[in-house]
């Protein structure tokens, strides 16, 4: 349905608007929004948005990583780009995606990184 068919009092619910916030957020790659609008999502809204959740956050690691190359990233920032309450999520995740993680150091070694999908 397009847009510009549905009737503007409908455009004004804040469902709709949190819906068309999250669809421009996904569609620009802006991840830190997107991870914003999911911590504050009404309702059912967050497990449609966990379709996407994984994209974002792989997304996120890619664009961390590129940018701080060849800096080391405390997990502590990881996690919260991420999305994520504990650096240990954020280390197995990243692990998870290819990259390389100094858990003694609690850092991702974006020098030795290189992120694939998986």
């Amino acid at each position: 349905m397009e847009l510009r068919l549905v009737a503007p009092h409908l455009l004004e619910h804040s469902f709709v608007r949190h819906a068309l916030e999250v669809c421009a957020a996904v569609r620009s790659g802006n991840y830190v929004r997107f991870i914003a609008l999911y911590d504050g999502a009404p309702r059912m809204s967050p497990y449609v948005m966990d379709k996407l959740l994984g994209q974002m956050r792989l997304f996120a690691l890619k664009c961390t990583t590129f940018a701080y190359k060849p800096l080391p990233v405390p997990l502590s920032y990881l996690a919260a780009q991420l999305g994520l309450e504990a650096e240990e999520e954020a280390a197995e995740l990243a692990e998870a995606y290819g990259a390389v993680v100094d858990r003694q150091e609690r850092c991702l070694v974006t020098k030795a990184s290189i992120t694939k999908e998986s």
